[in-house]
């Protein structure tokens, strides 16, 4: 059985990183600072990961 999105290990141990380091970290920056270390982090990680950490539920058509 093939796991969907949203079971697939990998994803959900990066969003919880992400969840993570954003909770711990960025609200102790400034907004422009923390800001940049979002887009960083980000940075790694191709579009539609990105999108689903992010939870973009909107498609643009």
């Amino acid at each position: 059985m093939a796991l969907s999105g949203d079971d697939d290990p990998v994803r959900v141990i990066g969003t919880e990183q992400f969840n993570s380091l954003r909770q711990r970290f960025v609200g102790e920056l400034s907004e422009s600072l923390g800001s940049v270390f979002i887009l960083y982090y980000l940075a790694e990680h191709p579009v539609v990961v990105v999108g689903e950490i992010l939870a973009v539920t909107q498609t643009i058509a």
